[in-house]
């Protein structure tokens, strides 16, 4: 979607924000102090490997704006909630972030225990030569209503009696979908059958188990318990309604892969009546207000030369907080005081990937206006042949590390390279060319249905942009400007 940047307001934005004008002094603001914390319920029973998974159940909190009380109403209730945990004695100064959710999904956490295990290996100092610890850990709830863990409004701990084990390289696969269901896996490698590798011994095969339900996706998972004569199976078939849909027909296997997530059905057109045609954003301090005429789910995603990403959630980033409803016109929120820095950049969007601002720069006063009347739509990307190889070289004086993010259409770096995360995958030392320059290669192993239309060639972690959004063009060869 096309953002038109810094334009003049047209007479219906005009009309729709004359009432909320208000001075910086008078913006609403979140009063933590005030806010009442989330409440998480004695789990009443020891963490160890007699149960798959651990309920977690939980009270929300109640936010405080300018002395008045949030009501947890339908769109408040969009806040996320995290569960930490540490060992007992550890205070939380160093906690692990277990889970993350929506309040709007559930009351409550169901936590694997291999999950748990997992998440804490480290803390417990689990290995292969010291494989069980056994002692109590404390669990919170935060809820989050900033930008960083350390904004949350905690509840009070509670303790668990725990013994954890040391997660061996067992054989699995997952599954990420959004929809909740039964599914079903068969395998099978060469001429061997299904039959050979699942318990059920026929088809559709054997029931995943549902191992976390968080942000609306459900993550599911097979370990492979039966195998012919200790091989791993070549090929798998994941199946739902008791196998009359195939979601993967025939791939390959590859251990601990994850096979979703596009979702089991196709994506509904989108209803652009139910989008703002009118919002605004602006920027004071470490604020960012947004406006818009619909009561939607909004979030924020933004990042700062030198670092990652400066929102919690991965993609789409953190949920903007509802602060104030008139006329229409919906406030919400942001504050990143407490993030790594201050943003360089960001982008709001709703939840089904809209974006309304997109790579904004987060200046003192910046505002930003868009009306729907003035927006191109988003081309469609074109599809990709599944056998073209995807591929370019850069060709500099310097030798050194350098890395590629990409994107096409709304779709991030993270679609599109295996790291998922800023500055992307690391680019192929390839050879010295004749006149003295170094030679790099990219390869693209994700193939989400679609090319990618632009690229970021950078060094020194990311923080050095040598191409900036430069134009894709396979097996072209980027050489470093002079």
């Amino acid at each position: 979607m096309k953002i038109t940047k810094y334009i003049a307001i047209a007479a219906m934005a005009a009309t729709l924000f004359a009432s909320c004008e208000k001075q910086d002094d008078d913006m609403p603001r979140l009063d933590r102090s005030a806010s009442k914390a989330p409440v998480l319920a004695d789990l009443g029973t020891n963490i160890d490997n007699t149960q798959d998974s651990y309920t977690f159940n939980f009270a929300a909190g109640t936010f405080v704006v300018d002395g008045k009380e949030v009501i947890l109403a339908e769109k408040d209730k969009s806040s996320q909630y995290c569960i930490q945990a540490d060992i007992e004695g550890g205070n939380f100064e160093n906690p692990v972030e277990i889970a993350t959710q929506n309040y709007d999904e559930t009351d409550r956490f169901d936590i694997a225990y291999e999950n748990i295990c997992a998440k804490m290996s480290e803390k417990c100092g689990l290995s292969e030569s010291n494989p069980t610890w056994s002692g109590n850990l404390l669990f919170r709830l935060l809820m989050l209503p900033g930008s960083n863990s350390v904004d949350g409004i905690a509840s009070d701990p509670i303790k668990v009696a725990a013994t954890l084990i040391f997660a061996t390289d067992a054989t699995y696969i997952l599954y990420t979908t959004d929809t909740e269901g039964d599914y079903f896996v068969w395998a099978w490698n060469g001429d061997d059958g299904g039959d050979k590798y699942t318990e059920s011994g026929s088809w559709p095969g054997d029931q995943m188990t549902l191992m976390e339900s968080n942000n609306s996706k459900y993550l599911y998972r097979y370990e492979f318990t039966v195998m012919n004569d200790g091989k791993a199976p070549a090929n798998i078939i994941i199946s739902t309604d008791n196998g009359d849909r195939k979601l993967i027909d025939g791939a390959a296997f590859e251990n601990h892969k994850d096979y979703g997530i596009q979702g089991d059905e196709p994506d509904e057109p989108q209803d652009d009546s139910n989008l703002p045609q009118i919002c605004k954003a602006t920027v004071s301090g470490s604020v960012i207000t947004f406006e818009s005429d619909k009561d939607l789910v909004y979030y924020v995603w933004a990042w700062a030369d030198g670092f990652d990403q400066l929102t919690e959630s991965g993609w789409p980033g953190d949920k903007l907080i509802l602060v104030k409803s008139d006329d229409g016109v919906f406030t919400y929120e942001y504050d990143f005081a407490n993030a790594a820095a201050l943003p360089a950049q960001f982008i709001i969007s709703t939840d089904n990937d809209v974006k309304f601002f997109d790579g904004v720069a987060f200046e003192e006063g910046a505002e930003y206006n868009y009306d729907a009347s003035n927006v191109e739509p988003t081309p469609e990307p074109e599809p990709l042949d599944p056998d073209v190889e995807l591929s370019f070289t850069f060709k500099t004086d310097t030798e050194g590390d350098y890395f590629v993010w990409a994107w096409g259409g709304d779709k991030g770096g993270e679609v599109f390279t295996e790291a998922g995360v800023w500055p992307g995958d690391k680019m192929e030392f390839v050879e010295t060319t004749e006149d003295g320059k170094y030679l790099y290669r990219y390869t693209f192993t994700k193939n989400p249905g679609f090319a990618p239309s632009n690229i970021i060639i950078s060094t020194n972690n990311g923080e050095d942009k040598i191409y900036d959004g430069a134009e894709f063009e396979n097996g072209k060869t980027y050489e470093k400007p002079e």
